[in-house]
């Protein structure tokens, strides 16, 4: 009976790792969703063979709820594009439905260790696969703009990958050859990725993990944090092929929070698609307008032209996309479990190591989702299972840490 559940655990590992691998570079495709099924079914099907008992954690719930809501308003008319609103519930139903597989899967293994491992092994997979593949234009442009994974998706995961590597070298499970070779690898792929998030991220990513609950460290840790940033800048503004990746968005970045404005077309449109949705927002503040729905008003290209009922831009910004296609309600109603989450999160810190990683990962996300869409990302909702299952299973835990 041993050999057979140990069996199913090897089976059930390589279904998990070689869905995030494919969920991860691809996002959507056959393959992709092929995985889906597969990893799914079998999951159940372990369940109903092993007898376990299900498990639904209150953010599961909750989110849930959030979707439940998107379907009423459906029901009750209250969107602007019933096929689109309709469409967005159902592949965010599917991401739950995976949210909820993937958090059985963790609490079965019970093993977090061995999942952080395999999501930093499938990370690093990944960056090794995209810089391969960009070898011969890798100083042209942003890294992964030749390849099936965004330049910023791949900038995250990177960041995630910094996250995980301290993890590990702290607990003495990598070696400083490895150690040193990840950290250079992540932190150069962010780089060339031309990603300000990955950027802001790893400075957020490095405060939390540093202060460690230590309220006396608060200043050194944000000084340090600093100086590494400072560093960082010097490095993108002195290097030239460094400056035209990176360094020249972040002036750019700058010089709109600065002054208020910038001729950077991307910022620029931004900017422009906040406020078409504002001026929708405040007309109907509290349910929106259905969810995905911003992009059929936003004006193809982000041109400004409203109610033409072509597809456009999203909003490139979560909170707003929320509050348009579920105002206030559905922004509060997404956003419970994540603050749920991360509160839990700072409670349990004294019970495991790998809560304050997890943490780290969980705050920079929410912490530049003012800059892109999660709600409805599967990458997005796969990463959100995994800290809900990893949560779940180190809440459960006897043994304390000293």
């Amino acid at each position: 009976m041993f050999e057979r559940r140990n069996l199913g655990f090897k089976l059930h590992d390589l279904l998990f790792f070689i869905l995030i691998v494919f969920s991860f570079y691809f996002t959507r495709n056959i393959l992709c969703s092929l995985m889906m099924i597969l990893f799914f079914g079998y999951t159940f099907l372990r369940m109903i063979k092993e007898n376990h008992k299900m498990i639904i954690p209150r953010p599961c719930i909750e989110l849930l709820i959030f979707i439940l809501y998107g379907a009423g308003n459906i029901i009750l008319s209250n969107v602007l594009y019933k096929n689109v609103a309709q469409k967005m519930v159902i592949s965010i139903s599917l991401n739950w439905l995976m949210i909820l597989a993937i958090v059985q899967y963790i609490y079965m293994k019970k093993d977090v260790f061995k999942i952080l491992k395999m999501f930093e092994i499938s990370i690093f997979i990944i960056d090794l696969i995209v810089i391969v593949l960009s070898l011969g234009t890798i100083t042209e442009g942003r890294l992964a703009s030749g390849t099936n994974i965004n330049s910023n998706m791949l900038s995250m995961l990177c960041v995630y990958g910094i996250i995980l590597t301290l993890f590990f070298h702290k607990k003495g499970e990598m070696t400083d050859k490895a150690y040193w070779f990840r950290l250079i690898l992540y932190s150069i792929s962010i780089l060339l990725s031309g990603s300000r998030k990955g950027l802001i991220m790893t400075v957020i990513a490095f405060f939390i993990i540093n202060i460690e609950g230590k309220k006396k460290k608060i200043i050194k840790t944000l000084l340090a944090s600093l100086g590494i940033a400072m560093v960082v800048y010097i490095l993108i503004m002195y290097i030239p092929v460094l400056y035209n990746i990176i360094g020249v968005r972040v002036e750019n970045l700058i010089i709109l929070l600065t002054e208020g404005s910038t001729d950077e077309g991307s910022l620029k449109s931004r900017q422009t698609l906040v406020q078409i949705a504002m001026e929708y927002i405040k007309q109907k503040p509290w349910t929106g307008y259905g969810y995905d729905c911003f992009k059929m008003v936003s004006g193809t290209g982000g041109s400004g032209k409203v109610g033409v009922g072509e597809v456009g831009y999203y909003s490139h910004n979560n909170y707003i996309e929320l509050l348009f296609g579920g105002g206030i309600i559905g922004l509060i109603l997404y956003y419970l479990p994540m603050l749920y989450l991360v509160i839990n999160l700072i409670k349990l810190q004294k019970k495991d190591d790998c809560i304050v990683y997890i943490l780290a990962i969980m705050i920079s996300k929410l912490a530049i989702e003012y800059a892109y869409v999660s709600y409805y990302n599967r990458l997005d909702a796969y990463i959100l299972a995994i800290i809900i299952g990893c949560y779940f299973v180190v809440r459960e835990k006897k043994t304390i840490v000293e």
